[in-house]
């Protein structure tokens, strides 16, 4: 599964749409995938909320997309900013 595939994998999933009634306005922050060995895991799809300034991250495991982490806080300097993440504008090299 690709880095768009896995993206929409989770904002169809009925744990996104419940989370999403709760965190109207967040959006994509990061989108990354780690390598265990020679094992390729699942990407990591991470939203942030800027009226809450919390963090919340959805994984896919077993082909089922799951709230992995909600609302966290402390994720970043209290004067930094988290940008969108436009997945369009990123080149993700896909092995």
């Amino acid at each position: 599964m690709n880095a768009q595939e896995s993206l929409d994998h989770v904002t169809i999933s009925n744990d996104f749409k419940n989370w999403r009634a709760r965190n109207k306005g967040a959006f994509l922050c990061s989108l990354f995938r780690m390598r265990d060995h020679d094992k390729e895991t699942e990407y990591q799809v991470d939203f942030y909320n800027r009226d809450k300034d919390t963090i919340s991250s959805f994984t896919i495991e077993n082909g089922q997309a799951r709230l992995a982490l909600e609302n966290a806080q402390g994720m970043k300097k209290e004067d930094e900013h988290i940008k969108k993440l436009e997945l369009k504008e990123v080149k993700i090299a896909e092995e």
